[in-house]
């Protein structure tokens, strides 16, 4: 079998496919004949397009979430509640810390889960397992978090905190989990949020695996057009081999045109819909 991974949801949607994009990301991953889900979105949507893409969500063996954001999590009630069976959710450490954007405009907004954990265990059936920083959860499926930051671009924006007690602190998303599957063709590195930043996973991962990086699919939270940044991105692209980039969600519109153009002969779209076969 081979690997597939469906975007089920992103920010953008082409309209002649007839899904509802929106700011969140979750994936349909279809690995060593078993079926997974990467993130769940920010509301059921993702779930909906599941159906008119017509993949089995009842198939779903586990679930694997990215980091503890809304974008990425809240749709965890209507799936649960459609599958409506224990099922193994996978988790970094710290997903449930409360997080928040603050800045100077609006103040403070909650940004984590929508719900208690207590209230989806008890109530809708979810099984949470935290994930070590390093694991593997199945053979040749392995979650990656508490990244090392290992160059000068990428470190944890100001503005995106976690609230202890009445304190805020600079959230350092020691939580922020990526998955990575081994593939006959090397590794596919599937990214929530890459607020560890995505040069710095893609070099630890390498580094453990000790195996060549195939793939990246995902968001990367490239936002702002820093264009010493994103020739330092080309040139690890371009110096690792990697054969696969398919950049979304919180990357922006610019920067993913900016693949589109630099690195044509890689770049793959990945908005609501795209299937991207191993």
């Amino acid at each position: 079998m081979k690997t597939k991974i469906t975007i089920l949801i992103e920010n953008y949607s082409p309209v002649s496919l007839g899904l509802t994009g929106e700011h969140g990301l979750s994936m349909y991953v279809e690995y060593s004949k078993k079926c997974y889900l990467f993130d769940l979105g920010q509301s059921g949507n993702a779930l909906y397009n599941a159906f008119k893409l017509n993949k089995n969500i009842d198939s779903i063996d586990s679930i694997i979430l990215s980091h503890g954001h809304y974008d990425h999590v809240g749709g965890i009630e209507e799936f649960l509640k459609y599958l409506n069976r224990k099922i193994n959710i996978y988790t970094p450490q710290k997903a449930f810390e409360k997080k928040y954007v603050v800045n100077e405009h609006f103040g403070s907004k909650y940004i984590g889960f929508l719900q208690p954990k207590e209230y989806l265990e008890t109530n809708l059936k979810a099984n949470f397992i935290e994930l070590k920083e390093y694991e593997e959860i199945v053979k040749g499926m392995h979650a990656f978090s508490h990244v090392t930051l290992t160059n000068k671009f990428e470190k944890s924006p100001d503005t995106l905190k976690v609230k202890r007690g009445n304190e805020f602190f600079v959230d350092e998303f020691y939580d922020d989990l990526s998955l990575v599957l081994e593939t006959e063709k090397g590794l596919v590195i599937l990214l929530g949020c890459a607020h560890r930043g995505m040069i710095n996973i893609c070099t630890e991962v390498k580094a453990k695996l000790k195996k060549n990086i195939y793939a990246i699919i995902g968001g990367t939270h490239i936002q702002s057009y820093n264009e010493e940044y994103l020739l330092f991105i080309k040139k690890y692209l371009k110096e690792e081999k990697i054969q696969i980039f398919a950049p979304n969600h919180c990357t922006s519109r610019k920067v993913i045109s900016y693949f589109e153009r630099e690195v044509p002969e890689i770049f793959t779209n990945a908005f609501c819909g795209s299937e991207i076969c191993i």
